[in-house]
């Protein structure tokens, strides 16, 4: 949605952008997806963002404010635009679905539960901690999340880039008016194991940091995040007497889970702590009984 406006000599224009807020009539609306509110350069202009004090932009660059949601980040931006100049001004703005395309890379920074079984009950498991941290900063090195649909997202790895041998990974995100979900189906086959993963990631909180000019800062904070990867393994094991048998393995993780989005291509080795990671599991070790 386009606004539009032609702004007197010594005159103001003031207009506000709501999601999920009552309308000046008390009506109720109902909740849409996270949107912002860009305004271009050329006009002064004071915005409140939500509750907060009354800020003072002079226009000389666009402004962007987002997002604008009642669950998910501020419910309403009031704006007025002034005609200080010594004639007439256009002022124009632009209220859009929210994007989230870049660099994710995703921390799972701590584990709160983890249970499995497996074909015996002396074989001992554990979670790694920071393994889909390690994933997603190699995944960034070779593609990266584009829009498919108007609220929807997928990681498009690069023609010709692989993750690693035996790696394939299919993640998508989904915006809705309450939460940001992240679906993804990761698997790891090698000759001596096969490891696959359902990942399933909710976050309740957005804050936007950035513009798309940055090209090495964070343009997006995803928190308030948990995640909840179910899996399956099968690894080749020798019992005492050398003999090769198969073990299988599954279980689930719940871990607490937030995300940083980067705009795509930034250089993400001279990031401190998330260099490419060569640990390319998948987020599990196994010491079998023998």
């Amino acid at each position: 949605m386009n606004v539009e406006a032609v702004i007197s000599k010594g005159g103001a224009y003031p207009f506000r952008v709501s999601n999920a807020t009552s309308a000046p009539n008390d009506s109720a609306t109902l909740p849409s997806w996270p949107v912002s509110l860009t305004i271009d350069p050329g006009v002064e202009i004071w915005y409140r963002v939500g509750s907060g004090d009354p800020v003072n932009h002079d226009g000389c660059k666009a402004l962007v404010l987002q997002p604008i949601s009642k669950t998910l980040g501020h419910s309403m931006v009031r704006v007025v635009g002034l005609g200080l100049g010594t004639q007439d001004v256009n002022m124009n703005a632009k209220v859009a679905t929210i994007d989230l395309s870049g660099d994710w890379i995703f921390d799972d920074y701590e584990i709160v539960g983890f249970t499995y079984t497996c074909d015996d009950s002396e074989t001992t498991m554990h979670a790694i901690p920071n393994a889909l941290k390690n994933l997603t900063t190699s995944m960034t090195q070779v593609g990266t999340f584009r829009q498919t649909e108007v609220n929807k997202l997928k990681y498009d790895l690069e023609s010709g880039k692989s993750l690693g041998e035996g790696i394939s990974v299919d993640f998508t995100a989904e915006l809705k008016y309450d939460e940001i979900k992240v679906s993804a189906e990761l698997a790891y086959v090698t000759s001596e194991l096969r490891e696959n993963d359902t990942e399933n990631i909710t976050f309740k909180k957005i804050e936007f940091l950035g513009t798309q000019d940055q090209s090495n800062a964070i343009l997006w904070k995803l928190e308030n995040g948990s995640g909840t990867p179910t899996w399956t393994w099968v690894s080749k094991e020798k019992d005492d007497q050398d003999r090769e048998y198969d073990l299988h393995c599954n279980g689930k993780t719940i871990s607490k889970v937030r995300s940083a989005v980067y705009s795509e291509g930034a250089n993400i080795n001279n990031r401190e702590g998330m260099s490419r990671s060569s640990d390319i599991s998948l987020g599990l070790k196994v010491k079998p009984k023998f």
